[in-house]
């Protein structure tokens, strides 16, 4: 192994364990009034970053360069997780909403800043295909929420509070999922294909 291979797998092996040190430092659960990725899924995303910078290394340290047809699979495969797992760390990590009882102030890495009041809300509609709540306002911007999403609970109460009682009424989908956000039962959104409504009357009584 070379000075150059071998500095590569030097900055792996303290890049990675302090990356993850980084993310257990964090809390797990959003602060009141925020909505972000938990350190959980957060984890996941690094996870499926490690596998293309684990085997970059191992390819560098090896006695023996790898055959060319073995190079193009090898390379398919580092490409195949830095792709993946690198759109899911930029999102995971760069999406952050912030709420009140005024309204939302939603970012993401794909889409500009921009707000929301809750008085503004028109339309609420549960994408069943894409697996996210899409708010939308008067002049037709949407916000879309992911159930995947920590400090939904929260977000949900204030939705149901303050968007206007007519909005919640004709989008009976929508209504049902801000119910499940605030009840902390969003787990069904993304593994069942039942519809929220069914969900909710599932519900156990709240006690």
């Amino acid at each position: 192994m070379d000075w150059s291979s071998g500095a590569i797998v030097a900055v792996v092996l303290v890049v990675m364990p302090l990356a993850f040190k980084a993310l257990v430092a964090s809390r797990g659960k959003p602060e009141p009034g925020l909505v972000g990725y938990s350190v959980a899924m957060k984890g996941l995303a690094i996870a499926c970053v490690a596998p293309a910078i684990l085997v970059s290394a191992v390819v560098l340290i090896a006695d023996e360069p790898l055959k060319p047809g073995d190079q193009k699979a090898v390379a398919f495969l580092i490409l195949l997780f830095l792709g993946l797992g690198g759109v899911m760390v930029i999102d995971f990590f760069g999406t952050r909403h912030r709420y009140d009882e005024q309204g939302l102030t939603y970012r993401t890495p794909w889409t500009r800043k921009r707000s929301l009041r809750w008085a503004d809300v028109s339309e609420l509609k549960w994408s069943l295909s894409m697996k996210w709540l899409v708010i939308r306002d008067a002049g037709g911007v949407k916000f879309r929420i992911s159930p995947l999403l920590g400090g939904l609970d929260g977000l949900g109460r204030t939705a149901q509070q303050h968007i206007p009682r007519a909005v919640l009424d004709a989008s009976p989908a929508g209504a049902a999922v801000l119910e499940l956000m605030r009840r902390g039962h969003v787990f069904g959104l993304v593994m069942s294909q039942a519809t929220p409504e069914t969900q909710v009357r599932d519900l156990p009584p709240e006690r």
